[in-house]
């Protein structure tokens, strides 16, 4: 999962924004999304094998990502929004309104069909949000069995932690312009 993240903070560095998710099997990242947008991560648009993004029971990841961080057009653009990046809520943990997040969902799955459709898995309350398709997702300690199995991982960024972990800075504004006066 760090790896992907790593992969999306480049696509970051190099295009000013985070790519829509990935709207069906073919790996391409919608051309445009709004609100919180969730799908698969874009493979083929990141250039990514299938098997980076996957799990160790090879269910794909849930790439989730504020939309508004799909629409900005350079760096500065990126980092005068930051603050606002809020579509998307993390239950029971910090950040609480993460910019993007991946969700691996374990052996208990729930989360894609091989059709490329959604399955929430017959879990808990928490496995189940986590593969509804809203903006809301869960994170509680992770449980083996039982009514309340819970197995998925999430790993989430806000800003800026996002672009710090990543070494991206934002630009500094040119101060003057360089002519005497």
């Amino acid at each position: 999962m760090t790896a992907v993240m790593a992969v999306l903070a480049a696509e970051l560095a190099r295009n000013g924004r985070l790519p829509c998710p990935a709207g069906d099997m073919d790996g391409v990242a919608e051309t445009a999304c709004s609100g919180a947008a969730i799908g698969r991560v874009p493979t083929a648009s990141l250039g990514l094998p299938t098997a980076a993004v996957q799990d160790g029971w090879s269910q794909p990841f849930t790439y989730a990502v504020d939309a508004r961080a799909t629409q900005t057009v350079d760096l500065t653009d990126w980092c005068g929004r930051a603050g606002g990046f809020d579509a998307l809520t993390l239950d029971g943990a910090t950040p609480h309104h993460p910019v993007v997040l991946l969700v691996a969902h374990g052996p208990g799955g729930g989360a894609w069909l091989a059709g490329g459709g959604r399955a929430p898995g017959a879990a808990s309350d928490a496995e189940i949000e986590n593969a509804d398709d809203d903006a809301i997702f869960a994170t509680v300690p992770i449980v083996a069995s039982g009514p309340d199995r819970f197995d998925d991982r999430i790993l989430a960024y806000a800003e800026p932690a996002f672009t710090s972990m990543h070494d991206i800075h934002c630009p500094v504004a040119a101060v003057g312009s360089g002519q005497g006066g």
